[in-house]
């Protein structure tokens, strides 16, 4: 789904770059984690930021923006579209590897 929402300015955001994201993120560790969950982990324990942004693997020009659910400014964030997203599997190469 592709969801829309309005957040307040001022609930603090933090961003992933691209460049920040190392090239064995998706590798799984020793402690059963990819560096994608220890890092997701780690900011929702910090808890200062309402949204964190990463790039999408989809879509590297566009962002994912993840939500702390338990940030005390997360009542104030409003939904104002959802709509399907459906991917294309021509986008995707046999065997399940991407582009």
């Amino acid at each position: 789904m592709l969801v829309e929402i309005e957040a307040p300015d001022n609930a603090g955001i933090e961003t992933i770059e691209a460049v920040d994201i190392p090239g064995s993120a998706a590798r799984v560790g020793a402690d059963g984690r990819s560096w994608f969950q220890r890092t997701g982990d780690a900011w929702l324990e910090r808890g200062e930021a309402l949204m964190l942004l990463a790039p999408s693997l989809v879509s590297p020009r566009d962002r994912n923006a993840m939500l702390n659910p338990a940030h005390p400014r997360m009542k104030h964030v409003r939904v104002l579209h959802v709509e399907r997203f459906h991917f294309d599997p021509r986008l995707v190469l046999p065997g399940g590897e991407n582009a």
